[in-house]
Order: structure tokens, then C-alpha cells, then sequence
């Protein structure tokens, strides 16, 4: 019962639920422990498409879905009704990746009112993650576009413009590198990042925004500390890869 509670709170859907069959503490801590072992007798009794699509969603929920059996396309789907993700994503990614972050805002433009031309602050951009490993600055917007059916994720035209902007905004040394990463969840991963692609014009120095995936599983046992992500060592490989890409692509022009 808490389970589903918390799952159309999620969703943003109305429960109507009451208390009365709700699993005391000890019984639920059980569960926790070993939902696997409750959920395939659930499984095993029930029959209709809506009481096993809740099964689902609450093997999504307390992390048993592959243990369910479970596709990672329907677990794909559970995840996309989470009315909040994109938000529960970015702050997974901060914690991860830039855990002492604590400034996000860059410089804020000027506000100009007619016809006297007297002056406001204007618009001030915030990031999402910003971190440095050596001479690199790595500008992280976490993305949700998980489009279903087949269909590929891509960043939309918004998300590629901010990143430029970001850029010419840093206070960042001249002889330091920007590098611009929309980064989307992806499921099934052999490794925690991985490189989509690069979108940029030729006719705007350093413009390069590269899409990359990271793995929605490693990302939130990481975050849980369940597992250990060497978080350096893999981002440190992440920027080896893009440089060398960056290299490839530059070669083509």
C-alpha cells in the first residue's frame, strides 16, 4: 500500500486507497529486504493487465523489476510516468557528479526599459552541474526525453542554444576548456556513460554540445550507495572519449 501511494503520487494521480490492508513496519521492512520473493507470488495470483502493470510498478519502485522479468522497455515506460522525473534526475546527476556544488547561477543580463532606457537585471541562466578536472570546465544539463517505441533520445533545439550561451558566460581562465553535455537517462548499459553524438556550428568556435547517456540503474545504486562508482575514473574516461571525438569530427570540417 505505501508502495502505491507513493507511486501515483509520483504519477500525479488521485489514490483513494485506505490504510487497511497496508503491511505493518516488520512486514514491510521484510519486503524491502526481499520484494522479489513478494511480488512473484502476487505475480503468480493475478491474472488482469492493470493488477500486473502495478506488480510492475512496484518492482520499479522498490528495484526488483529485473528479478521480475521485466523488459526494459516496459521499464522504460514505468519510469516516463513520473510526472517529476527530469527534476529527481538532475538532483541524482548533482549528487553523483558535483556532490559540493553550491553555486549555480552564471552572470545576469541587463534589463534595458523604454524609453528612458533605465536599467534591471535581466535573465541569469542556471546550470545544472558545472565541475573542473584539470584545465576542463564540463557544463552537465540533465535531460528527459525518454521517447518510446523505437524512437531515438534527442535534445531539442532550447537545450543545444543554452549550452552555447552557458559557455560565453563562464568566468572560466582563456586557456581552459568548456565541454557541454546534455546527459539522458538510458537503461541496459555496459558502462556509465556513453556518447550519443555532437551537435555544433562551424561557424561558432567551441560550440560542440554532445548528447550522452548514463546509465539509469549504476546511476541511482551509485546515488543510494549501494554499489561504488569511481566517479573521477569515470569521468576522466568520458572526457578522454570526447576529446578523441572531438578530434574525429574536427578532422571532417
Amino acid at each position: 500500500m505505501h508502495c502505491l501511494k507513493e507511486i501515483f503520487s509520483l504519477t500525479g494521480e488521485n489514490c483513494d486507497l485506505d490504510d487497511g490492508g497496508a503491511l505493518d513496519r516488520s512486514e514491510f521492512r521484510a519486503f524491502k529486504a526481499n520484494p522479489s520473493k513478494t511480488l512473484r507470488k502476487l505475480q503468480a495470483s493475478t491474472y488482469d493487465e492493470r493488477g500486473r502493470f502495478l506488480i510492475a510498478a512496484i518492482g520499479s519502485f522498490a528495484g526488483e523489476s529485473r528479478l521480475l522479468g521485466v523488459a526494459s522497455e516496459a521499464r522504460e515506460e514505468l519510469l516516463s510516468y513520473t510526472k517529476d522525473f527530469e527534476d529527481i534526475w538532475e538532483q541524482v546527476l548533482r549528487d553523483l557528479m558535483a556532490p559540493n556544488l553550491t553555486k549555480r547561477t552564471l552572470p545576469p543580463g541587463q534589463w534595458h526599459a523604454w524609453p528612458n532606457a533605465t536599467m534591471n537585471k535581466g535573465m541569469q541562466p542556471e546550470f545544472d552541474i558545472r565541475l573542473q578536472s584539470e584545465n576542463t570546465d564540463i557544463l552537465v544539463d540533465a535531460k528527459d526525453y525518454r521517447l518510446l517505441n523505437g524512437s531515438k533520445w534527442k535534445g531539442s533545439n532550447g537545450d543545444h542554444y543554452k549550452q552555447i550561451i552557458y559557455r560565453q558566460l563562464l568566468d572560466n581562465p582563456k586557456d581552459s576548456d568548456v565541454v557541454n553535455i546534455l546527459a539522458f537517462p538510458s537503461l541496459g548499459q555496459k558502462s556509465l556513460f556513453e556518447i550519443r553524438g555532437c551537435h555544433y556550428w562551424k561557424e561558432i568556435q567551441d560550440s560542440h554540445v554532445f548528447e550522452v547517456t548514463v546509465d539509469y540503474d549504476l546511476a541511482i545504486k551509485g546515488w543510494l550507495r549501494e554499489i561504488s562508482l569511481d566517479m573521477d575514473g569515470e569521468l576522466a574516461k568520458l572526457l578522454e572519449q570526447l576529446r578523441a571525438f572531438t578530434n574525429k569530427i574536427d578532422s571532417h570540417d
